[in-house]
């Protein structure tokens, strides 16, 4: 998909503010929520291989998974919608959700 957005400046500090929110509230998890966060997504690992490093049943881990994105999820909206009223309704309001759909596509 080709972005008409890219290296428009406003794009870029909307981007930028986005991706602190998500730095932030990532941060704000659990140590079980970021980590497992970290092996699946930034590392990339199955989830046989995380019971492996961890010593947890992947029935567990899996459950662990999905509560670590529901907690980023809604932690992520609140932050967002917080710092959209701290800028006084100033810049873009929109939910993770739509962020990755404006990032990559929707259709990605």
């Amino acid at each position: 998909r080709e972005n008409s957005d890219f290296g428009n400046p406003a794009h870029i500090l909307v981007l930028k503010e986005q991706y602190e929110i998500l730095r932030d509230t990532v941060l704000s998890l659990k140590e079980d929520y970021r980590q497992i966060l970290d092996l699946r997504l930034i590392k990339g690992l199955k989830y046989k291989e995380i019971s492996v490093i961890s010593g947890k049943h992947i029935d567990n881990l899996e459950s662990l998974f999905t509560r670590a994105i529901r907690a980023l999820v809604k932690e992520f909206n609140k932050n967002y919608e917080k710092n959209f009223e701290k800028n006084n309704g100033k810049g873009s309001r929109m939910s993770i959700t739509n962020w990755k759909e404006n990032v990559y596509g929707k259709h990605r």
